[in-house]
């Protein structure tokens, strides 16, 4: 993912880092993260807005990670 948002060349990248704190939180653990991070499936468009929207606001049980959400549209320098 690191590698993705790097090479977009086109605009915004947001790329959201889960990293447990020791020091300060001590119950979003790695092991809490472990039991709960997800890759997002294959099936996932990122092209869909409302889809992305979804899974976006998933987070408790399920943490889903990959790429959520891109564009194609033309950047608003190259215009």
């Amino acid at each position: 993912m690191m590698v993705a948002a790097l090479q977009n060349d086109r605009g915004f990248t947001l790329l959201n880092i889960l990293q447990p704190c020791p020091s300060f939180n001590d119950h979003n653990t790695a092991k809490w993260y472990r039991e709960r991070v997800r890759e997002i499936g294959d099936d996932h468009d990122p092209y869909n807005m409302h889809a992305a929207l979804d899974l976006a606001m998933q987070w408790g049980d399920e943490i889903p990670v990959g790429i959520i959400y891109r564009n194609d549209r033309e950047s608003f320098e190259s215009r």
